[in-house]
């Protein structure tokens, strides 16, 4: 809002007081004195006036803050992660999708009552997980029976090959 706000009136100190307005009364604050603005502006800045006007007017619902509107100031939905604003935001505007004023009221609504949803919502109990088995085998027999077996690589086709030759002797100590 008050990006567009500078973009219309390029007297910072008129955009702020213009947007101070809006918060506090609303739309209907304004009205008056927007339409003063564009009778009395040139023909390019009534343009962006005009522009910002009907801007302001669709906008209307959502100008006034929350304590104006008769909700707590507790009322609030919180800080998101800086990462993830990025994503909620190209959720909600850049997939054509829009939150709308009960999606909105609705979200506000379960900001307000947490605590009681919370002590009312269902409650896991905590799961006991068993324990991981030992991935290691644990034999009686002698490790000397595992290298006397045969290999088929010392006597395929491979046999000759001077690295089958290394490995035969590294594992027969020969």
């Amino acid at each position: 809002m008050t990006r567009e706000t500078r973009r219309a009136i390029q007297d910072k100190e008129t955009a702020r007081e213009i947007v101070k307005e809006l918060r506090q009364s609303g739309f209907s604050g304004v009205d008056r004195k927007l339409k003063e603005m564009i009778d009395r502006a040139s023909e390019k800045k009534e343009e962006k006036l005009k522009l910002f006007y009907q801007y302001i007017y669709h906008q209307q619902d959502g100008l006034l803050d929350l304590e104006r509107r008769g909700y707590p100031a507790s009322a609030s939905l919180g800080a998101i992660e800086g990462n993830v604003d990025k994503l909620v935001v190209h959720r909600m505007k850049g997939r054509g999708c829009c939150l709308k004023l009960t999606g909105a009221r609705a979200m506000l609504a379960i900001c307000q009552y947490k605590d009681k949803i919370r002590d009312h919502a269902f409650r896991y109990r905590s799961l006991d997980l068993p324990e991981k088995p030992s991935r290691r085998l644990e034999t009686n027999t002698d490790v000397g029976v595992y290298l006397q077996t045969r290999m088929p690589i010392f006597y395929g086709l491979d046999q000759d090959k001077p690295w089958v030759r290394s490995l035969y002797r590294y594992v027969h100590y020969r």
